[in-house]
């Protein structure tokens, strides 16, 4: 069973494999100012249609992620793991997370 969302406008779709297990609340300060609850999939099991920018924590000189939003409406709808989350685990990171606030 797939599982579908998008941003606010729809102008970027979000497809998972199957239905979230798990909800999560990050509390860093990025995710924290944006309200965004996550669920954590393998890439392999999302697919992602629709232009995206892509924002990171200017504070960090190796952030863990880029955040995307929409380029229209500036939701939201996910983030995929930069090179300094991969050096800070030890390897190549089969993880993202996709923003539970967009439209479902």
């Amino acid at each position: 069973m797939s599982w579908n969302t998008a941003c606010h406008c729809g102008a970027v779709s979000v497809r998972l494999a199957r239905a979230p297990e798990k909800i999560a609340e990050c509390n860093c300060s990025l995710c924290f100012s944006h309200s965004i609850l996550w669920s954590y999939m393998s890439p392999r099991d999302v697919a992602i249609e629709g232009e995206t920018r892509t924002y990171n924590r200017a504070d960090r000189e190796n952030p863990n992620s880029d955040l995307h939003f929409c380029a229209t409406c500036g939701c939201t709808t996910h983030w995929s793991a930069t090179a300094g989350l991969n050096e800070r685990m030890g390897g190549e990171v089969d993880l993202m997370g996709v923003g539970l606030c967009a439209r479902a």
